[in-house]
């Protein structure tokens, strides 16, 4: 399968460009999910879909055609051989030169297809750094998923996959937020803490489904979202990251130091991987 060619989409042109009218080109006015396709079949794509239309709300863009998105992204489930990766990115359309957002909305979305091989083991343990880069906080944004990525980019810049398996970045407050692309968790005396995503950051669909579980009580602790700081890292008993392609990813050193790891990244990693 060709990889990044829109497979599916609503808006595009013809040939399958994006109009430079576009307000996710001009402003970064949309949203995006990247979905896990396991065994032709995307992985959580309920929890995907329900973080996609909650952000919609927030930043409301309407009409969009859930029905018609999740179809499509079954579709291009369906025609990997087995395993690959979806990215769907929304927009709000087109619209005049300026901020405001027009009043008459046709949003834009479309679907991209890539290889990706899903990790059947916990994957090697992560060398992390620490980014310079501060989260700026805003809290009508925090937990979206939104098209706004400059932060994360400029933080792997500065932290390349040769220096650094991921980078933790911090608010402006210094507070731990997540990771660039994974969202963060600390176990201390047993129990699990993980950081609060109300004023930035994104609130993952893995981070999200592990919350439900500790919840339900099909895990066996529990899991308090929290303020944590770089210092809350000292003598934990295991650091692990998570996301919708990695799963969760256990951590074992920060800025080179080492970190211990152990059975909670195992046991929440055999439960991602046990989630349809």
């Amino acid at each position: 399968m060709p990889s990044g060619i829109p497979l599916h989409a609503q808006g595009l042109t013809p040939t399958g460009d994006v109009p430079v009218t576009d307000r996710g080109l001009a402003y970064g006015d949309g949203l995006f999910e990247t979905i896990a396709v396991i065994d032709r079949k995307p992985k959580l794509l309920a929890a995907h879909l329900v973080r996609l239309q909650r952000g919609a709300e927030r930043l409301a863009i309407a009409g969009l055609d859930s029905n018609a998105i999740e179809a499509a992204v079954c579709a291009a489930a369906a025609a990997f051989s087995s395993h690959g990766a979806v990215k769907l990115l929304v927009t709000r359309g087109d619209g005049p030169r300026g901020y405001t957002p027009p009043v008459a909305q046709n949003p834009r979305w479309w679907l991209q297809s890539f290889a990706w091989t899903p990790p059947t083991e916990l994957p090697t343990g992560a060398h992390v750094a620490i980014s310079s880069v501060r989260l700026g906080e805003q809290p009508l944004l925090a937990g979206l998923k939104h098209l706004n990525r400059l932060e994360q980019v400029l933080a792997r810049a500065e932290n390349p996959a040769s220096r650094a398996d991921e980078a933790l970045m911090l608010d402006s407050a210094g507070r731990l937020v997540c990771a660039t692309s994974a969202n963060v968790f600390v176990v201390r005396a047993g129990q699990l803490f993980t950081p609060r995503m109300d004023r930035c950051g994104v609130a993952g669909v893995v981070r999200g489904a592990l919350l439900a579980g500790a919840t339900k009580g099909d895990l066996p602790w529990s899991i308090t979202e929290t303020d944590l700081t770089l210092e809350s890292l000292v003598g934990a008993e295991e650091v692990f990251l998570t996301s919708a392609l990695r799963g969760v990813w256990a951590v074992t050193a920060v800025e080179g130091s080492p970190v211990p790891s152990g059975p909670v990244a195992n046991a929440c990693f055999d439960y991602w991987r046990a989630l349809p």
